[in-house]
């Protein structure tokens, strides 16, 4: 009776054991493929974040260059060191830059988080306000009806606004953007 019992326990200890064999080796098989598609799955996803990274940092550089431009052209129509004659052409130059800024800037804002986009309004209307008034000045003044020293005043208040205004301004979108393309103050030392 002993040796019976033995033979069925130990035939049922076989059988349990291949059948947890079986078991191991099916449920390997299976997260083993799983693994397979959730890895691949992964690959497809980071390749993906990867292309819209790098089509984010490519925005960022072309945006800051049309930037850098409109800066420029503001500063250069609203320096005091150039005389009259100049600014009607540099007011077209800047009506210019300005809107070919504003214009890639409204079809790419999606790429830029909000803090990024209100930096980059404020910059561009600390741009604008000074631009706009001397604009307004000089307009009158080339058709006589604003005599020189209204319009020097405006000159020199509207370029006082714009020193004041666009560094700090600037310096606040250099930031994200640095921060955008993962620069770090190590990186630049």
């Amino acid at each position: 009776m002993f040796k019976q019992s033995f033979r069925q326990f130990g035939g049922a200890t076989v059988a349990v054991g291949v059948l947890a064999w079986f078991v191991r080796a099916w449920l390997k098989q299976a997260f083993q493929k799983q693994l397979l598609e959730l890895q691949a799955t992964l690959r497809i996803d980071e390749s993906r974040l990867s292309r819209l990274h790098e089509r984010r940092a490519t925005v960022t550089e072309e945006l800051y260059v049309r930037l850098i431009g409109a800066v420029a052209d503001t500063e250069g129509f609203l320096s005091p060191a150039d005389d009259e004659a100049n600014k009607d052409a540099k007011r077209k130059k800047l009506g210019d830059s300005l809107q070919a800024f504003l214009e890639f800037y409204a079809k790419h804002k999606i790429y830029f988080s909000k803090p990024t986009t209100e930096k980059l309004d404020a910059l561009v209307g600390a741009m604008r306000r000074p631009a706009i008034r001397f604009s307004v000045h000089l307009t009158h003044s080339l058709d006589g009806t604003l005599g020189r020293s209204k319009l020097v005043d405006a000159w020199i208040k509207s370029s006082e606004e714009f020193q004041k205004l666009v560094p700090p301004a600037l310096e606040a979108v250099q930031e994200e953007f640095r921060a955008i393309l993962g620069v770090t103050a190590i990186d630049a030392a």
